[in-house]
Parts: C-alpha cells; sequence; structure tokens
C-alpha cells in the first residue's frame, strides 16, 4: 500500500506522522498483553504465578505497576488541613497563595 504523500502540508504530515506513531504504540502495547496472559495462563497450568517464577518485582515492572508508596506530606494548608503536600512537584496553588501572603514554607511544615 503505498499513498502519495507529496501533496500534503506539513502540518497534514505532522498529524499524519502523530497518529502512526499513536497507531504502533496501541498495537505493541496489545502484543505485550497478549504476551503477558500467554505467559500467565503458561505458569498457571504448571501451578505456578509469574511472581512466584519472578520474583514480585520483576512482575510489576512486566505489569507496568510500581511498588512505590506515595511520599508523606510535609507541608499542610492552615486554612484546610486535609489539604497537604510532599515537597516533591509543582507547588499547590493553597502553597503558593500562602507563600504571596507572606509566609514560608516552615510556616506550613507539618
Amino acid at each position: 500500500m503505498q499513498n502519495d504523500l507529496s501533496g500534503l502540508s506539513l502540518r497534514a504530515l505532522q498529524n499524519l506522522e502523530q497518529s502512526v506513531a499513536k497507531a504502533i504504540q496501541d498495537y505493541e502495547g496489545r502484543r505485550k498483553e497478549k504476551a503477558l496472559r500467554a505467559l500467565m495462563d503458561t505458569a498457571a497450568k504448571h501451578g505456578f504465578t509469574l511472581a512466584d517464577i519472578f520474583g514480585a518485582v520483576a512482575v510489576s515492572r512486566l505489569q507496568g505497576t510500581r511498588t512505590r508508596r506515595p511520599a508523606r506530606p510535609k507541608f499542610r494548608n492552615p486554612e484546610d488541613p486535609d489539604q497537604t503536600w510532599s515537597g516533591r512537584g509543582m507547588k499547590p496553588r493553597w502553597v503558593v497563595r500562602q507563600l504571596n501572603a507572606g509566609k514560608s514554607l516552615d510556616d506550613l511544615s507539618i
């Protein structure tokens, strides 16, 4: 299957490129899921789980899950104690508001 792409604009070619990249990613994801199911079925036929064979950490990597726990909060909103922040990532709006109001991070620490 050959298509004449010479008449397409740059924008149309870029959109096509993104669509093709997404289609390839989806296709590979389906193949990986199928292979993982086949591995799980084979292990089950022999009375094992993938965790028994590869270990829990390897299985979590195979399945794309992470075993990392969420970071503990280090800062709390004095106006709403349910709002906390671990200090990682972007500052939440409530932290920015408190800092703009003249408070320091030490004032907000737990």
